[in-house]
């Protein structure tokens, strides 16, 4: 709460991301925020960007909003749902958040993504990416890669970070195969150490979006798997006994400290909430987790949502 204090969660009445490390015990973690369009949210971010300096990131993200809900322009045919990502583990906000970009039709169903390069670069310039020749040959060679029933669900430019850098978050169907992906891509690392940690998992979390991290022209050694249970139109399964199970099986493994597997089971559940804007419901879940490979070194995240809910 301390490190959030100046940020604007309280105007999301969707919802909250939390991403925490799970091989500390530091009650630290990065905060991610819900947006929609034409909402308290997004109105915020539109304000705040025509208060801010020509060129700044407070202006493009501004714009980026504004753009998205407007009705016919080519950003609302290239972007439909915006999140944001604030890197406040143990420690203070500095700069501009992450901005992740999901297609429309990403809303249509969580497996669908962008299958076209430039219709990604428009959305990440629009969010204030920089050109660069180097990361618009390797986004193509990206593209061209992906085997068939797979697309990038999500581009994101994280401004804040040292270096500055592009991720795509690539999904797979249910059914596809993590080592034809893997064996497709240009990244530069050994899978086989992501590949092992995955299929002692898969009877579990069977979807798999691999994230990868692009600076300079370079795509980074650093490799990410979320994993999730199977995913229909409304969103992914979300089975409590699943998710019992899978955090048994990493804290076993020692990449899940005690502390955090007992957070992660108490904060599984519901309650009514009362507000302005009236009655709710108030749902706290896992969403999915993340195996982080970087430098040979094998670590686990958990990102648990917190949503809102109206009810009549």
């Amino acid at each position: 709460m301390d490190c959030a204090a100046n940020l604007p969660y309280a105007t999301s009445q969707f919802g909250l991301a939390f991403e925490s490390r799970l091989e500390s015990a530091e009650p630290h973690a990065d905060l991610g925020i819900l947006t929609a369009k034409k909402s308290a949210i997004s109105s915020h971010f539109i304000n705040r960007g025509e208060l801010g300096s020509r060129g700044s990131a407070d202006a493009a993200l501004g714009r980026l909003f504004r753009e998205v809900e407007r009705d016919g322009s080519p950003l609302s045919r290239d972007v439909g749902g915006i999140m944001l990502e604030y890197d406040i583990a143990g420690r203070d906000p500095q700069g501009a958040p992450g901005v992740f970009l999901s297609p429309p039709e990403f809303y249509g169903h969580p497996s669908s993504g962008y299958t076209d390069p430039d219709r990604l670069s428009s959305a990440l310039a629009a969010a204030g990416c920089p050109k660069h020749a180097g990361n618009e040959d390797i986004l193509k060679a990206v593209f061209a890669a992906l085997p068939p029933e797979t697309s990038v669900s999500q581009g994101a430019f994280f401004p804040a970070r040292e270096p500055p850098i592009i991720r795509l978050n690539i999904a797979m169907t249910e059914s596809g195969d993590p080592d034809t992906l893997l064996d497709s891509l240009p990244w530069p690392g050994p899978p086989q150490p992501m590949l092992g940690a995955l299929a002692e998992f898969r009877d579990l979390t069977p979807v798999v979006r691999f994230a990868l991290d692009i600076h300079a022209g370079e795509i980074s050694p650093r490799l990410g798997a979320e994993v999730f249970q199977p995913i229909t139109p409304q969103g992914p399964a979300n089975d409590a006994g699943v998710w019992e199970s899978f955090i048994q099986r990493i804290e076993r493994k020692g990449l899940c400290v005690p502390e955090k597997a007992d957070g992660l089971r108490a904060w599984q559940g519901s309650k009514l909430i009362w507000g302005p804007w009236g009655r709710g419901a108030e749902w706290r879940v896992i969403h999915h987790f993340k195996f982080d490979l970087n430098g040979g070194n094998l670590t686990v995240r958990a990102y648990i949502f917190l949503l809102h809910q109206p009810m009549a």
